[in-house]
């Protein structure tokens, strides 16, 4: 063999060997880029079920504060209701109302965040007016806080309202009576011997009898408008003489009756807005079961 042949034959042996190399190389490199890629796709895989749970679970503390709320708040408005109802009923009475605990609203109203809206967008990304019905959520929730917080603060503004007009109708009632007990002081000195006979010492004494028997406890405005304020606006002119005295007593004794008519006017006022700002919670209970069904009804797979 001359040393062409030979060159020849080892170049052969060796081109062999390198595509041998350069084969083996290229499958080793594809083997370990498909395991590789097999071992991202199933990191991606965990990672992405990952996210799924704790969104749902985010999502599922919502669910649990929206029941809470549609199951106490129909029993605050159902207060609401009674409380309107004991206003245009009695208006010159003070009424009060049970307070269920608001904590479950004022948490949801301020739930709202970066984190809790990716977590909506992963489920619900694709409804119609996503965007809308996440807003919405929030809408309702605080409608549901301001109505009931408007209720509490024209509640307790009629409370401050009420116990001012009483201050200043106290201040007149009290006024008459002197003015009543003074005259029957003067018949019962002009007349000592017959004065319980007397139709103005008569009609003066029984309503400071009615007096002494309203201020026993705490005044009833209802008693004081029944048996005092309106019985001596309709007879005090029908049984005495008009006379400067009966005048002022009848001045006085009306402007009882309009800071009476006041309360009324207001409380009837305070039924009617109740009323009113209530009409719509009833739409915002039925956005937030139904928002709470729909979260239920997610299904994250349990693999890893």
């Amino acid at each position: 063999m001359n040393i062409i042949d030979y060159i020849i034959c080892h170049a052969e042996a060796t081109l062999t060997n390198l595509i041998i190399v350069i084969i083996g190389a290229f499958l080793g490199f594809w083997g370990a880029n498909r395991i590789t890629k097999r071992g991202e796709k199933r990191i991606e895989k965990k990672d992405r079920l990952q996210k799924d749970k704790l969104d749902n679970e985010r999502l599922k503390y919502v669910s649990s504060i929206a029941d809470s709320i549609c199951k106490t708040a129909p029993k605050q408005i159902e207060e609401y209701i009674n409380l309107s109802e004991k206003y245009s009923k009695h208006p010159l009475t003070f009424h009060q109302f049970r307070k269920y605990a608001s904590l479950n609203i004022d948490r949801l109203k301020n739930f709202d965040s970066e984190q809790l809206f990716t977590s909506y967008l992963n489920f619900f990304v694709d409804e119609e007016n996503c965007l809308e019905n996440y807003k919405n959520i929030f809408t309702h929730v605080d409608f549901l806080f301001l109505t009931f917080k408007y209720i509490e603060e024209k509640n307790g503004n009629h409370m401050e309202f009420i116990l001012a007009e009483r201050k200043d109708a106290a201040k007149y009632y009290e006024k008459v009576i002197f003015l009543f007990a003074d005259k029957c002081t003067q018949i019962e000195k002009k007349l000592p011997d017959s004065y319980n006979t007397n139709p103005e010492y008569v009609f003066f004494n029984g309503y400071i009898k009615i007096y002494k028997d309203l201020s026993a406890g705490f005044l009833d405005f209802n008693k004081l408008k029944n048996q005092f304020v309106e019985p001596i606006n309709s007879t005090l002119f029908d049984q005495l003489k008009t006379t400067d005295f009966t005048q002022k007593c009848f001045q006085f004794n009306k402007r009882i009756q309009n800071h009476l008519l006041n309360i009324e006017k207001n409380a009837k006022q305070l039924a009617r807005d109740i009323n009113e700002s209530l009409i719509k919670t009833d739409e915002s209970l039925k956005y937030l079961t139904k928002l709470s069904i729909k979260i239920k009804n997610i299904n994250v797979p349990n693999g890893s």
